[in-house]
């Protein structure tokens, strides 16, 4: 699995852009590993078309393993919102674990075979790293972290972006 810092720095990278979306009252409803890239500096970043609205977006079909249960229904008793795309990342932060994605949110809706990442011999993880993610692949959306504020907390991570030092004067 990758190291549990580099996930860490990973998520932190990608949490701007999606607190500016939310912000909106938006989400993005598209993380996979499918759709997280690294620049040139080695920092994580979404495919640029996924900064868009997924209001304003060609509707893809949700990515199995990635995609909560809320993204395959429009029923008012799976409402979407922050917890919808931090569902996903913690399916993406699952897959970094354990080299495989989990299984597809309608399949755990009909019998649900997840293993929580605690239960597993992970020595190269913290349970509280671990407990974080199960907490947010958990199927009810109440029940995960509400906001990226909350699991950014939770992990221990920077939710804003760190300011770049200003450039030295001549």
């Amino acid at each position: 699995g990758v190291p549990q810092a580099r996930i860490k720095r990973l998520l932190s990278d990608l949490l701007p852009s999606l607190i500016a979306l939310h912000g909106q009252g938006e989400i993005c409803g598209d993380i996979s590993l499918e759709t997280v890239g690294m620049d040139e500096n080695a920092r994580a970043h979404l495919v640029p078309e996924l900064i868009v609205a997924r209001s304003r977006r060609v509707t893809r079909s949700p990515s199995a393993g990635f995609a909560p249960f809320e993204l395959y229904t429009d029923s008012m008793e799976w409402p979407r919102g922050p917890w919808s795309d931090i569902y996903a990342l913690c399916a993406v932060m699952h897959a970094l674990v354990t080299g495989r994605r989990p299984p597809p949110a309608p399949e755990r809706r009909a019998e649900d075979t997840y293993q929580p990442l605690v239960s597993l011999d992970l020595p190269k993880y913290s349970q509280d790293f671990l407990a974080v993610i199960d907490a947010g692949l958990s199927m009810a959306p109440a029940d995960r972290p509400q906001t990226l504020d909350e699991l950014a907390e939770m992990l221990g991570v920077a939710a804003q972006p760190e300011a770049a030092p200003a450039p030295a004067e001549a």
